[in-house]
């Protein structure tokens, strides 16, 4: 099974699209209600497709959330970083040496400041990806961690670290796994279907690391509200102050 963008050359193509309006709208309203910038900027006209390309005619795993199907992804589709990423201090740690660019950006210690810095950072990765699609990848930390499908397949990435990866967008990206009691909100692992950038936040990192193009870098870096810093791909990427662990 491959999702194959942007062309469909092959096999049976569902598109699925059912949902995606009503996710907009909703989240739309709930930013609007909130007075949340970042989430309003997110809830414009960007419907995204899915599409599921099976050869064998046999439809992939999905789970049911928000009244709609979600397609789980295998290991398969994060093979590309599990091949190209070893243990160690670098950026290559958590993200492939394949972009132009990279970056660290640290999360806040505050519920509320980790919300407003994860809206904005969805905000300016959906600025970068249009309308394609998005996996999303939910670290499983502990028996109690919010996977947001729990009984769904994992895939394996890093040191055998168990990950729920499903493809859905940035609404759901900004929204699913808000719990103010979690230190981890929103996606651990994050990139668009054509993989032109990646975001990745490891176990006990208090940062994420960011690699793309060298314009979103910069766009990064242009942001006061975010603590970011670029690093080179052979350097410690462990931000001045911190503690890999």
């Amino acid at each position: 099974m491959r999702v194959r963008n942007p062309v469909i050359s092959s096999g049976v193509v569902r598109w699925l699209t059912a949902g995606w309006q009503q996710d907009r709208v909703a989240f739309g309203r709930r930013a609007s209600r909130s007075g949340d910038d970042h989430g309003a900027a997110l809830s414009g006209p960007r419907p995204y497709l899915v599409a599921v390309v099976s050869s064998s005619g046999v439809s992939p795993v999905s789970r049911r959330k928000d009244g709609r199907e979600w397609r789980i992804g295998t290991d398969a589709d994060v093979a590309w970083i599990q091949e190209s990423t070893a243990p160690g201090l670098s950026i290559t740690s958590a993200i492939p040496p394949v972009f132009a660019a990279y970056a660290t950006i640290i999360v806040p210690n505050s519920y509320e400041a980790r919300v407003e810095n994860a809206h904005l950072v969805v905000q300016l990765l959906s600025e970068q990806s249009g309308d394609r699609p998005w996996w999303l990848g939910f670290l499983e930390t502990g028996d109690d961690a919010d996977v947001v499908f729990p009984d769904a397949p994992r895939v394996t990435l890093c040191a055998g670290w168990p990950y729920v990866l499903v493809q859905a967008g940035p609404e759901q990206a900004a929204r699913w796994r808000p719990d103010p009691q979690s230190w981890r909100i929103g996606p651990d692992l994050v990139f668009p279907a054509d993989r032109s950038w990646l975001l990745s936040w490891l176990w006990d990192d208090d940062w994420r690391c960011l690699g793309g193009p060298t314009a979103l870098i910069e766009r990064f870096l242009d942001q006061s509200q975010l603590e970011v810093r670029r690093v080179g791909v052979g350097e410690d990427a462990t931000p001045p102050g911190h503690v890999a662990h």
